[in-house]
């Protein structure tokens, strides 16, 4: 097959390491704030850095950037060693094809720079990961669900439906069934065509074309891979053609038929193995807190807690969508906040943690 983006040339430390899990931070070039919060919290954590467990990056988009700003990138480069340069990505490219452009340069960098790392990762700037209670938690799984590890698909997993042609989402669910529901409308071709508005529009280029789901994705403030399946994606001529065909759109899309101004890359990343699906079966890892109370996803502050290297007990649980969906329980907790959300206070009011253990306080993205 052929590549979908031509992987960034690996750094001379990279090559000597095989990290246990790479990690790739998108960030625009801008948000020198944002990668300056990362160094100085979770990246100084003892299991982070070059030759550690976790190699961590900086995913930076920069073809075409202002002298300026290639000068402050390349001296950010010299003094930290984690920014990775993505030079077949404009510098300015918007929320619309940005993130979408630098998840695909990154896997396909993180399978060419680490070829023996057992996972490939893919965090938000604005994250906070405690990487040493997650690395406990991965290795965890990955131990009980060896030899099968080399198409592995983890995180925080909920469901959406995906309109290809306009690169959109609709249809969100914290379930299949919940997502099922509120797909109506969206798989129903009638239907999903009237609200496009293809009968007020001229040419058949501005319809929203067929919708597709419902599929399981994971949140992407962190998305993780076994290093085999994200090779097999980045080589994938599914990626190249949404890549290519994201390129040369001249103009986005809601599904209302608007303007739209953004591609959620997670999603389409999910939609990507619905439509696509490997040759070999998915191994789904959903590590949610309300199903296992281990992976905290913390929307309301930093939450702490002590933990201890886990003991996973996966348990299969089988849909007509998935070839296997585990949910590992496990004694330790990882937690992923965002940087955004820390405030002075450590822990959440009553009312709020009672309103985000019952879910209803979880954003939507319908």
């Amino acid at each position: 097959m052929s590549t979908a983006v031509a992987p960034a040339a690996a750094s001379a430390s990279a090559s000597a390491d095989t990290p246990f899990l790479a990690l790739g931070i998108i960030s625009a070039p801008e948000y020198i704030e944002r990668r300056l919060s990362m160094r100085t919290s979770w990246m100084t954590l003892p299991n982070v850095g070059p030759n550690k467990p976790v190699s961590a990056q900086f995913v930076v988009r920069s073809r075409g950037a202002p002298p300026w700003l290639s000068a402050l990138l390349k001296s950010e480069q010299a003094t930290h060693g984690d920014v990775l340069p993505m030079a077949s990505i404009a510098w300015n490219e918007t929320r619309a094809r940005g993130p979408v452009l630098s998840v695909a340069a990154w896997l396909a960098h993180a399978a060419a720079a680490f070829p023996r790392a057992t996972l490939v990762g893919k965090v938000d700037d604005d994250a906070y990961i405690h990487t040493v209670e997650l690395e406990a938690l991965l290795r965890g799984i990955v131990t009980q669900l060896a030899p099968h590890t080399d198409r592995l698909y983890l995180g925080s997993m909920s469901w959406f439906h995906w309109f290809p042609k306009i690169f959109e989402r609709s249809g969100f669910g914290w379930t299949f069934s919940n997502a099922w529901g509120y797909g109506d409308g969206c798989r129903n071709a009638t239907a999903a065509a009237i609200r496009c508005g293809i009968h007020q529009r001229i040419g058949a280029s501005d319809d929203c074309g067929t919708c597709t789901g419902p599929f399981p994705f994971m949140s992407g403030y962190l998305m993780l891979f076994s290093t085999p399946l994200a090779a097999e994606l980045a080589a994938s001529e599914a990626m190249r053609s949404d890549v290519e065909r994201l390129k040369a759109m001249p103009k986005f899309m809601s599904r209302g038929g608007g303007p739209s101004n953004k591609v959620m890359e997670d999603i389409w990343l999910g939609s990507l193995l619905h439509r696509a699906p490997p040759a070999r079966p998915l191994t789904y890892v959903a590590l949610e807190e309300y199903l296992t109370g281990v992976f905290v996803s913390d929307g309301w502050g930093l939450k702490v807690r002590d933990g201890t290297p886990p003991s996973c007990a996966p348990q299969p649980s089988h849909h007509p969508n998935l070839d296997r969906w585990r949910r590992p329980r496990c004694s330790s907790t990882s937690r992923a906040s965002r940087l955004s959300d820390f405030s002075p206070r450590t822990n959440s009011s009553p009312t709020r943690a009672r309103r985000r253990r019952s879910g209803a306080a979880r954003p939507s993205r319908r």
